[in-house]
């Protein structure tokens, strides 16, 4: 027991550590937060510039936090557009956690959206314990992948990768995100994953100055052959 406590104690370190370096980031609060209980089933939508996030989905598995202690918010990190997601995922000993969350996003005016990036600097893991988050982008309907899997993950079994992205070409108005949020103990440790950032890069759709020009002149002279 003394030596499970140890571990914690150190694990909590290490967690206040992370959060002081992710605070350390480009991150700016585009407007109200919600807990994730506020969005299932319910028409309320997340808008961070020209995305929209909604239709959010959560399966919590044995242990996992509730969806009323998941908190949501707008965000742009490192000048891209995305989500905050803060929660309290945590598995000790031989406890583990397998849930899931979802959500669509959709990009408006000249925007589309062709890459995705997942940072969770809330992850940690001590002794045995692993933390590992796995993503996949697909087209609008689940079961249609258009990237490889985002994966993030920590542990001393596993090694460390807390930011992944993924381009997606051609680029599109709307997708789906689906994310496995796995935590084990390993039988004597502990994991946790405390925050995480999912943004997406956004592709201005309008032509580049040059290209509007050439194409204005085209337009001229195939006015002027008319005449």
């Amino acid at each position: 027991m003394a030596r499970n406590a140890r571990i914690v104690l150190t694990l909590v370190a290490v967690v206040l550590g992370l959060a002081s370096v992710s605070q350390a980031a480009t991150f700016t609060k585009l407007g109200p937060s919600f807990t994730l209980d506020q969005l299932l089933g319910s028409p309320t939508v997340i808008q961070a510039g020209d995305k929209t996030f909604s239709n959010f989905n959560y399966m919590p598995g044995n242990g996992a936090p509730s969806a009323a202690s998941i908190v949501i918010e707008p965000v742009q990190l490192n000048g891209e557009l995305g989500l905050h997601i803060v929660g309290p995922w945590t598995a000790f000993g031989a406890q583990l956690l397998d849930s899931a969350l979802s959500f669509q996003v959709a990009a408006s005016g000249n925007f589309s959206i062709d890459g995705a990036t997942l940072w969770a600097p809330g992850a940690a893991a001590g002794g045995p314990g692993v933390v590992s988050i796995i993503e996949n982008i697909f087209d609008q309907v689940p079961g249609n992948p258009i990237t490889a899997p985002l994966m993030v993950y920590t542990g001393s079994a596993t090694g460390t990768q807390l930011l992944a992205t993924a381009g997606i070409a051609p680029s599109k108005t709307l997708v789906f995100a689906f994310k496995n949020i796995i935590l084990s103990g390993g039988g004597s440790g502990v994991a946790v994953m405390s925050e995480m950032f999912q943004t997406f890069h956004q592709k201005d759709d309008l032509p580049e100055p040059a290209t509007l020009g050439l194409l204005v002149a085209g337009g001229l002279f195939m006015v002027r052959r008319r005449r």
